[in-house]
């Protein structure tokens, strides 16, 4: 048996055979000890909780609506929670995405993330993995109308936490009053490194907003728009990822408020190499479909109310389409 001082030789021998697949006489082989060391080795490896082997209950999930949605819509990674009423349907998604943002986890790799609730319920969801060398920043700056629990500041605190991730802010709002202004915050190296390093991330993870949703409606509010472009883009969008505006068809809003946002642009983030975008409720479904038909989202977690919606609208574009 290994002894404790053998830790080092513990993680080798799991990650062979874990995660690279080798069988226990490759992992013998390479290590230089006996087949039947490697199965002690391993069965230690699992008590001292190196490796930690978890059953993913699928019952939280509906893959009926899974696969409508991946019918109608262009994206092939989708999650659907099943839950027992609205009041747990938050944290069924926050559980679900979770497991998504774990199976995905690479050693030294750096995730971008957003702001909003359905993000909290996220990493309230997450299970402690330490990953070595995981980083993580945001792809926008603060908002200081959010909830403490919400802010992209906290937020990214408690998941590095959770992660033993190192993690970075931006000291800078959301949203400024002009173009000017942001550009200033933009040119300063404190926060154009961050911005660098979130638009350069291995993966992302995403809240998507709706024009109904109680956090994009506190950032309309907080940019002190007028009444005319506050309704403009009221009436125009469907959601927003990281305070970005968007229709139904995926097509940028803008109305001069791109160039206020301090943070990554629609391309950036669709340029990111995986993106897991989380919503929940019915009042998200436009927010969903035109973050997917933007191209900005590899994966898509949600909740069945949320997608029954989706379905709903999607069945009825194509009768108003056929008729």
């Amino acid at each position: 048996m290994a002894l404790p001082r053998d830790r080092a030789l513990l993680v080798k021998a799991a990650r062979l055979y874990y995660e690279q697949e080798l069988s226990q006489d490759e992992v013998a082989a390479q290590i230089g000890v006996s087949r039947s060391n490697v199965s002690r080795m391993l069965t230690d490896a699992r008590s001292q909780g190196i490796v930690q082997i978890r059953i993913v209950e699928h019952a939280l999930r509906d893959p009926g609506l899974e696969s409508r949605i991946r019918e109608l819509l262009p994206i092939k990674n989708v999650r659907v929670a099943r839950s027992l009423n609205t009041l747990n349907e938050l944290a069924t998604v926050g559980s679900l995405a979770g497991e998504a943002v774990t199976e995905r986890l690479r050693p030294n790799s750096t995730i971008a993330v957003s702001w909003g609730s359905t993000l909290q319920a996220v990493v309230n969801g997450l299970e402690p993995d330490i990953t070595p060398g995981i980083k993580l920043v945001p792809l926008v700056g603060g908002m200081t109308a959010l909830s403490t629990g919400i802010n992209g500041d906290d937020l990214i605190r408690h998941m590095a936490e959770k992660l033993g991730a190192t993690y970075s802010t931006v000291l800078a709002p959301v949203v400024v009053s002009s173009p000017e202004s942001r550009d200033a915050f933009i040119s300063e190296p404190s926060v154009s490194k961050v911005l660098d390093e979130a638009a350069n991330a291995d993966m992302a993870l995403v809240g998507i907003g709706s024009r109904h949703g109680s956090s994009t409606m506190d950032l309309l509010t907080e940019a002190g728009l007028s009444n005319d472009t506050f309704n403009q883009l009221t009436s125009q969008m469907a959601g927003d990822v990281a305070a970005q505006l968007y229709d139904v068809t995926g097509k940028n809003i803008n109305h001069g408020w791109s160039n206020r946002i301090i943070g990554l642009s629609l391309d950036q983030i669709r340029r990111i190499p995986f993106v897991i975008g989380v919503a929940s409720g019915a009042n998200k479904a436009l927010g969903v479909i035109g973050a997917i038909r933007a191209g900005l989202i590899s994966e898509v977690i949600i909740s069945s109310s949320c997608a029954m919606a989706i379905v709903r609208y999607l069945d009825s574009e194509q009768g108003l389409k056929a008729s």
